[in-house]
């Protein structure tokens, strides 16, 4: 009879375990060669949910329609780009996204060169040096690389792109932001030095992962003094 009580304990101590592990995201390669963090439950690859963030700034002294950047993903490990803040005028537009590989230097005026990532359609302005929030899907950076983007308001509509005289640099553990270029219609006349304001929201990169493994740590040890403690009393009342 100890001995079947035992086991059940241990049973029970591995099950707990093995259940908290299992929730814990892990990195796989996909079929096309990415590194994805899975997280259980879910039907496909997908970023744990984002919480890091880097911001330029929101204080505008110029305007037009868009913005080009430099974003070079200095983390070990990719980047999925979730959202987008920018700083535009009250009223109501469409904003899209482009990116390349590389720089953006030389390719201001070659439309050939992007991949438009998405547009937000309808998407109500805050005002300026107010954050609007854009969703265009998600994009997913290699390590180590150096990508430029194109964000542009809708150049046919009134509603204008706010941005900061002048060029910086902005950066945290994962992401390095150069600005940048204001640009005048879609592909069009190019202000050069302008600062894009805004922040990227993104997942993955060098972010801390929750300490899953730590749980189940933990647990062992809490079963284990159980345990323990249990076997005592047996011999006690022996």
């Amino acid at each position: 009879m100890k001995k079947v009580k035992n086991l059940f304990l241990f049973v029970t101590l591995v099950v707990i375990t093995g259940a908290t592990y299992a929730q814990a995201p892990y990195w796989v390669t996909t079929d096309e060669g990415e590194q994805m963090l899975v997280t259980p439950g879910n039907s496909e690859p997908a970023l744990a949910a984002y919480g890091e963030s880097l911001t330029t700034l929101f204080a505008a002294n110029n305007s037009c329609h868009g913005n080009m950047f430099d974003l070079e993903v200095i983390a070990s490990k990719p980047v999925a780009i979730q959202a987008f803040d920018i700083n535009i005028e009250t009223g109501t537009t469409n904003v899209s996204v482009y990116y390349k590989t590389g720089s953006y230097v030389g390719f201001e005026n070659n439309s050939a060169a992007w991949t438009l990532v998405g547009t937000d359609n309808d998407v109500v302005g805050q005002g300026q040096n107010n954050p609007t929030s854009i969703d265009v899907g998600t994009i997913v950076l290699d390590p180590g690389t150096l990508y430029a983007f194109y964000i542009t308001v809708d150049p046919n509509i009134s509603v204008i792109m706010n941005y900061t005289n002048g060029s910086a640099t902005y950066s945290d553990a994962s992401l390095e932001l150069t600005a940048g270029v204001g640009i005048c219609g879609l592909f069009g006349g190019v202000n050069d030095p302008r600062i894009w304001n805004g922040t990227i929201y993104y997942t993955g990169g060098n972010a801390v992962p929750f300490p899953y493994w730590a749980i189940a740590a933990v647990f062992v040890l809490i079963g284990g003094f159980i345990l323990i403690r249990y076997n005592r009393r047996k011999r006690m009342v022996a």
